[in-house]
């Protein structure tokens, strides 16, 4: 595909995390050389990330500009970013 690692990020959020060590989707994100962020199904679970590049507790909390990526500005997505904060406060409140 002639596509360089460093342009892009994997986003890890297999549910059978606990489970599984290591984590099939960090460990292949790794390999391939690419910087690999973690969304625990259990928040605060960073102890069983040691491999990961960083750990976030929510899909909103991605930032890729920190990784050198382009920021989330396309309307498509910040709609989609909002949404998923709505209901995230609403499974929180309820």
């Amino acid at each position: 595909m002639n596509v360089h690692p460093f342009n892009y990020i994997v986003v890890e959020d297999s549910r059978e995390v606990l489970a599984v060590l290591p984590i099939p989707g960090v460990e292949a994100g790794k390999a391939s050389g690419m910087k690999v962020v973690t969304v625990p199904s259990i928040p605060k679970q960073t102890m069983q990330y040691i491999s990961t590049d960083e750990v976030i507790n929510s899909l909103l909390d991605l930032q890729p500009e920190k990784w050198g990526l382009p920021p989330f500005n396309d309307s498509a997505t910040l709609i989609m970013m909002h949404d998923l904060k709505i209901s995230q406060n609403i499974l929180e409140e309820g």
